[in-house]
């Protein structure tokens, strides 16, 4: 998923509602990110000696519920956003935004 992101990244143009739409979210897709960052910084850090013990335990639950909770505002700030622009499914324009957006918040989901 985090691959799909990049490509979604690298085929973007950046241009019509790309810069808009992303100002609307902005600072949900930071905590999003952020949060998923954290949990598979943790997830290594805590493999690196071959076994998870209690203590990485708690901080991974507490690292995957934040993420969790991050995706969720970030699915809401997409679907407001779409709401104001007044977009209706998927559309041609926002395609790679609403992919980032989409694994973004799968890879969340999953942590």
């Amino acid at each position: 998923r985090l691959c799909t992101v990049w490509g979604s990244c690298l085929r973007e143009d950046f241009d019509g509602l790309h810069k808009p739409f992303m100002a609307e979210i902005e600072e949900e897709t930071n905590e999003a990110t952020h949060s998923l960052s954290e949990v598979l910084r943790a997830i290594v850090m805590a493999a690196l000696d071959g076994r998870i013990d209690e203590l990485e335990q708690k901080e991974l639950q507490t690292k995957a519920e934040a993420a969790n909770n991050a995706e969720a505002r970030l699915t809401r700030a997409v679907l407001n956003a779409k709401e104001r622009f007044r977009l209706n499914g998927s559309t041609r324009d926002l395609m790679q935004e609403q992919s980032f957006c989409f694994h973004v918040c799968a890879s969340s989901r999953t942590a």
